[in-house]
C-alpha cells in the first residue's frame, strides 16, 4: 500500500496541476482512479478481518466463502482481464483519453 499511496500522491500533484491548467473536469477524471484505490484498501481490510484480524473476543466473522472469494478478486490479481483489473484499466484509460490530446507528444 505504501507504493500505491506513493504513486498517487504524485498523481494528486498531476491532478491539481490539470485543473488550474484545463478545467474541474481535468481534475474529476482522475475520479475513478481514487475510487479504485479506495477499493483496495477496503477489501484488504476486509480480507484481514474475515480472518479474524479485528475481531474482538466473541465476535462472529462473516467468512461466508462467496464473500471471501469475491475480496480475493480485489485483493490478489487474478489476471488482466479479470473485473477489478478492467476497471482499473477503464479508470486508466479515462485519464489518457481525456489528457493524451492535450499533452503534447515527442
Amino acid at each position: 500500500m505504501n507504493h500505491l499511496y506513493e504513486i498517487w500522491a504524485e498523481m494528486q500533484t498531476i491532478r491539481l496541476e490539470t485543473k488550474i491548467v484545463w478545467s474541474d473536469e481535468a481534475h474529476d477524471c482522475f475520479n475513478e482512479i481514487k475510487k479504485r484505490i479506495g477499493d483496495v484498501r477496503g477489501a484488504i481490510w476486509l480480507h484481514f478481518w474475515m480472518k479474524g484480524a479485528y475481531a474482538g473476543p466473541g465476535t462472529q466473522v462473516d467468512n461466508n466463502p462467496d464473500r471471501v472469494a469475491e475480496n480475493d478478486k480485489v485483493v490478489y490479481f487474478v489476471s488482466d482481464d479479470d473485473e477489478f483489473s478492467v476497471r482499473v484499466l477503464d479508470a486508466i484509460n479515462e485519464v489518457e483519453d481525456f489528457l493524451g490530446p492535450k499533452v503534447r507528444r515527442k
